[in-house]
């Protein structure tokens, strides 16, 4: 059997951690089990559990901070919008954000859509790193 003959699974869990495959496979994947976290760094699928308590009562409580500067601090208008666990696809894969913050774009809505994905081509990113771990 060549590599050729080899195809791509269409459902992904926790046994494809690690699993290599490129965006274009990635972006196939039909069936996904919900009950994992999935994000393709570098070629890899990385297949984690989703956040604890630990990591999102920070994380709404930076949302609110975010919210309340956005509207109620005279530069507060330049926060356009703030999500949690948003997918972020990049030229090489997809990374799954704990917060995503949209400033600086005029004051225009991002958010409406359910399973919005945000395609950063040309845009600068930022993971930022607390305890040790990004």
């Amino acid at each position: 059997m060549s590599i050729a003959d080899i195809s791509q699974p269409t459902q992904v869990g926790l046994d494809s951690n690690g699993m290599l495959m490129t965006p274009d496979e990635y972006g196939a994947i039909e069936q996904w089990d919900e009950n994992y976290r999935y994000e393709l760094v570098h070629g890899v699928l990385i297949v984690t559990p989703p956040p604890g308590i630990g990591e999102r009562k920070p994380n709404d409580e930076l949302g609110y901070w975010l919210l309340s500067y956005r509207d109620s601090h005279p530069e507060g208008s330049h926060l356009d919008d703030t999500a949690p666990e948003h997918d972020i696809t990049t030229r090489t894969g997809c990374r799954r954000a704990v917060r995503v913050i949209w400033a600086g774009l005029g004051g225009c809505q991002i958010i409406g859509a359910t399973c919005q994905r945000l395609q950063l081509n040309s845009f600068p990113t930022l993971n930022v790193i607390a305890n040790g771990t990004s």
